[in-house]
């Protein structure tokens, strides 16, 4: 993870001049300089040149905050150890950041990010509030590890999760745990510990059941660990670990109103939504589509944009899977309207918008080609 000292060292710049270059204040023109700063930044030199694809980078989080974040997860409360923060000092950017995030509103999340891991980790432990404290520290982390691993930075990822893990343990609380180990579970499926994840989430889900009948947010997030599980069974391409894994969570779903979603957004939409990802991904793109048709337009309007541009993504590499370039495109160009973000900022979409300037039907497609430029992707 490159600071920018470092990145300036790499370059034979001063960190002075690469904060004017980062601020707009002074241009590139030297192609060495360019060619040593992709390098150093591992992306293409036109995407530090190119009009189109400097635009794109307002659209994603760039190596610069996403050393923040690293430099964030690395404070520790040693080094200052008279510092600290209320927890009403906290909670409105702790809840700022959730609501950008549920937006697809990521640069506004990696701005902000390294400033509340770092006030988090401020808050008092002990006392009358330690439980609330415990499940803002476990929120805030999970949120950084949701985050890197949307840029495929997993292994830092797996660090927030670990912190937000060891926050739940000490906490004597199975909420913030059960919270934590839904970020464990990801971080673990995608650090190539994908057993490992789904027999996590399975020990913490059949945990929370006693907790039920007393405990509100017990049933959804028994739910989403369920459902983060049955994602990893598809990845693995395990079939019927997934179903099995997609009935249970159904089955909690029923239990369930639309109108009343706790905050992981677990209902009958977001199985269903999670149903067509783990079709997708066990190369079912029929059925995908099918369980797609079962979900009313109204239910996937009701749902946060972040999960509504990933069921469209999830949608439209059903269709190019199965033959159907157009109508691909259709739910790519729905899911960048609603999250332009999500589309033109992450490497999965591109990889989408690369396949789907190849086919016949839509290479030409001015649309696609203009998502294309705007994402600093070539045509």
């Amino acid at each position: 993870m490159l600071s920018r000292p470092q990145l300036a060292s790499l370059t034979d710049r001063s960190v002075s001049w690469l904060e004017k270059v980062e601020a707009g204040e002074r241009p590139l023109h030297n192609l060495d300089v360019i060619e040593r700063l992709a390098t150093a930044l591992s992306i293409e030199p036109r995407l530090l040149i190119d009009g189109g694809a400097s635009r794109s980078a307002e659209l994603r989080v760039d190596v610069a905050e996403i050393a923040g974040v690293h430099d964030a997860l690395a404070w520790y409360s040693v080094t200052e150890p008279d510092r600290h923060r209320s927890l009403d000092e906290v909670t409105p950017l702790l809840n700022r950041l959730g609501a950008a995030w549920l937006e697809s509103e990521f640069v506004t999340v990696g701005r902000y990010l390294p400033g509340l891991l770092v006030a988090v980790q401020q808050l008092p432990t002990d006392g009358p509030d330690s439980v609330a404290v415990a499940r803002a520290q476990v929120r805030a982390y999970r949120l950084a590890c949701s985050m890197l691993l949307k840029y495929r930075r997993n292994e830092l990822a797996w660090l927030a999760a670990d912190r937000a893990m060891a926050v739940g343990e000490r906490s004597d609380d199975d909420v913030a745990l059960a919270r934590a180990t839904r970020s464990v579970a990801r971080a673990l499926s995608h650090c190539g510990q994908s057993r490992r994840s789904i027999a996590t989430a399975v020990a913490m889900a059949d945990r929370l059941a006693p907790l039920t009948s007393v405990e509100d947010e017990a049933l959804p997030l028994r739910g989403m660990l369920m459902l983060a599980a049955q994602i990893t069974a598809a990845n693995l391409g395990d079939a019927d670990t997934a179903r099995e894994l997609h009935v249970a969570a159904a089955s909690l779903a029923r239990g369930v109103s639309e109108n009343e979603r706790h905050e992981t957004q677990f209902g009958p939409t977001n199985v269903a939504f999670h149903r067509v990802a783990a079709l997708v991904r066990l190369r079912e793109p029929a059925d995908a589509l099918a369980v797609g048709r079962t979900v009313s337009p109204h239910a996937v309007t009701a749902m946060p944009t972040e999960r509504r541009a990933a069921y469209f993504l999830d949608l439209a590499e059903a269709l190019l899977s199965t033959g159907r370039p157009s109508a691909a495109l259709g739910r790519l160009l729905e899911a960048d309207s609603a999250a332009p973000q999500e589309v033109r900022g992450r490497p999965e979409p591109a990889d989408l918008v690369r396949r789907l300037l190849s086919t016949r039907e839509c290479g030409r497609d001015e649309r696609l080609r203009a998502l294309a430029d705007e994402a600093g992707i070539a045509a």
